[in-house]
């Protein structure tokens, strides 16, 4: 049996980040300089989603936890406060700005947020914000609402993997890339809406980017003298998958009002001056058109020399749709769920065309995604000219998709096909068989006791434990019965670890639970504090937590 890393100190009960100072400071090393900006994919239900980014961590291992040696640390002077929702058509806001740090490679970075319950920081209370990260939408029943936005795990920040080589002679400019429109999911406390960070984030180098600039025609726009035109466009850079047997996004963003849109930052790679994408522009109550072998050359920007896509604006066709959704919970409900379609021809591979992360705490999309039932329109970039499309069936047919579930450190599942539902127009219903853990690793399990402090009892009969891996949903589990009966054991399988002879490096899992009393969600909610468990080399069975009152 193993026993606990070590009991997590809170200043606010269960999310509260702590400030670290800069290590290594005043020592003599070649050094160079970082900056670090954030920009966002399309969240097009969110009028505002603001995050407070506190600090940033870097180092050498990527398999290194956040408890252990060697991290170089960086904490904000004052926290900062950023809008999401205002950084889609390549618009970037600046977080760190020459950051020092010895040279070298550097292969994991972690971005950390404030709590979003904990005392506001100023520049949350600047914006007149009940909670550092906050989403606010447009109700069509209650108007605006302010709701917080829940973080996983978000003592331990969210974990960056890549290669980042810092050397004296350049500054190494990143960007990273939020995707509030599929990675921030609803969720209800009873029935008030909330909602989660799923966080699958991505980076840029600047320094090896370019950009691309269209615009779609804006008669097909949805307006009080059109009701039935598009509306929540989504473009898509895609490039192939490392395999090269399916279509994997580059960078997303959604259209402006004019109808013009920017692809920005596009990854180049270093050895070369141009990469070519193809374009997937989607809407709703349109039919999807893809753009082939668009070529995005190095050092462009939305400003300066992006690529053209058309000389006049893309017509798209208006179409129908029809929706989808699970009809069983997904195993692990950390998961999300593609939906490709395949245009014919020799050589074609499918493309994403939609994608929707499940409800963490349900399995299944909380709200029906909806799928186009018409045809593809496809045609080859024409160097800026206009495009001749042709309308195809996908290889499946008209309407019809393949979908595959996915997770982190999982199998991916096997594809199902989605059709449309012919005569009906009832919603059309999946199911996947729950996801396999990914060889080299195996299925280890948590498993431990969670109690409920005597001023809780018998005041709770609702919850989860959310358990997360660098900042990242894998999986929940319902704690009802627990609550219920002030306390008890819990046990969640099928989790990616190690073995004493193949060990799991940095399979460092971040436990909380929340529980409230559904008669009363909004003024009884209880937390307990975050506790680490160790995957490493086997499961870990000594896991306890303690509910106890969150103070807002």
């Amino acid at each position: 049996m193993k026993k606990p890393i070590g009991k997590l100190v809170s200043l606010g009960l269960m999310l509260l980040l702590f400030s670290v100072p800069l290590s290594g400071c005043g020592q003599n090393w070649a050094s160079g300089t970082v900056q670090i900006s954030i920009t966002d994919s399309p969240g097009l239900e969110f009028d505002h989603v603001w995050i407070t980014v506190k600090e940033v961590w870097f180092h050498a291992s990527d398999a290194s936890g956040p408890q252990e040696a060697g991290w170089l640390k960086f904490p904000l002077s004052e926290p900062v406060t950023i809008d999401l929702a205002a950084l889609t058509n390549g618009e970037l806001a600046g977080v760190f700005d020459n950051l020092t740090l010895p040279v070298g490679h550097y292969q994991q970075i972690r971005l950390f947020l404030a709590s979003t319950e904990e005392e506001l920081t100023a520049s949350a209370a600047d914006l007149g914000l009940l909670y550092n990260n906050q989403v606010e939408f447009t109700d069509p029943a209650d108007g605006v609402r302010d709701v917080p936005l829940r973080l996983p795990g978000p003592r331990d920040g969210l974990k960056l993997i890549g290669t980042f080589r810092v050397t004296v002679a350049e500054t190494l400019r990143l960007v990273i890339d939020f995707d509030a429109g599929h990675d921030i999911v609803k969720h209800l406390r009873g029935t008030h809406p909330e909602f989660i960070l799923k966080p699958r984030l991505r980076y840029f180098d600047l320094d090896n980017a370019g950009a691309i600039a269209g615009a779609i025609d804006m008669a097909i726009f949805k307006t009080d003298s059109n009701p039935n035109g598009g509306y929540n466009f989504v473009i898509k850079a895609e490039e192939l998958s490392e395999d090269g047997t399916y279509h994997t996004i580059a960078r997303a963003t959604t259209v402006k009002a004019d109808g013009k849109f920017v692809l920005y930052p596009l990854p180049v790679p270093a050895d070369s001056s141009t990469k070519n994408y193809d374009i997937v522009l989607r809407g709703r109550n349109v039919e999807t058109s893809i753009i082939k072998d668009v070529p995005v050359t190095k050092g462009t920007t939305p400003a300066s020399g992006p690529t053209g896509l058309t000389a006049s604006p893309i017509t798209m066709v208006l179409g129908s749709e029809y929706a989808v959704n699970l009809d069983e919970a997904l195993n692990p409900t950390g998961s999300w769920v593609h939906f490709y379609q395949t245009l014919p021809g020799a050589g074609e591979v499918p493309y994403e065309i939609r994608f929707r992360q499940v409800n963490p705490f349900t399995g299944k999309f909380i709200d029906d995604i909806n799928l186009s039932s018409g045809e593809l329109h496809a045609g080859n970039y024409n160097n800026g000219d206009d495009i001749s499309f042709t309308a195809m069936h996908a290889v499946d047919g008209s309407g019809s998709f393949h979908a595959m579930a996915e997770a982190f450190l999982y199998e991916r599942s096997a594809s199902v096909l989605v059709a449309p539902p012919g005569s009906g127009t009832g919603t059309v219903f999946i199911n996947f068989p729950p996801l396999t853990v990914k060889p080299p690793p195996v299925a280890n399990e948590i498993s431990g006791s969670l109690n409920i402090a005597s001023s809780l009892s018998g005041k709770l009969d609702k919850g989860f434990i959310i358990v997360s891996l660098g900042g990242r949903i894998v999986t929940t589990l319902s704690i009802d019965t627990i609550l219920q009966g002030n306390g008890g054991d819990y046990t969640i399988p099928n989790l990616p670890g190690g073995t004493e002879t193949t060990p799991l490096k940095g399979a460092f899992y971040t436990l909380y639970a929340l529980g409230w009393d559904s008669a009363h969600p909004l003024t009884s909610l209880a937390a307990a504090m975050p506790e680490i468990a160790d995957l490493r080399t086997g499961s870990d069975t000594y896991v306890n937590m303690t509910m106890v009152k969150v103070r807002r």
